[in-house]
């Protein structure tokens, strides 16, 4: 007998059913909001036109492009 299988009898069906729906709605809300904030956090009032400062400017980016 597996340690699931022996979960899954001696867990409480209402247990299992509130685990289910707090996992549907305030979980999901919560990890929501969290990633929400990181986001905002990351970008800041950084402009679209403006390089991010988390990544480095590559070497040679300032060279213009031609094709020989």
């Amino acid at each position: 007998v597996s340690q699931q299988a022996v979960g899954d009898l001696s867990a409480l069906p209402g247990m299992i059913s509130f685990s289910q729906e707090y996992v549907a709605s305030e979980l999901t809300q919560n990890i929501f909001t969290i990633t929400q904030k990181i986001q905002k956090k990351v970008t800041g009032s950084r402009n679209v036109t403006q390089t991010s400062e988390m990544f480095p400017v590559l070497p040679g980016s300032h060279l213009p492009l031609n094709n020989p």
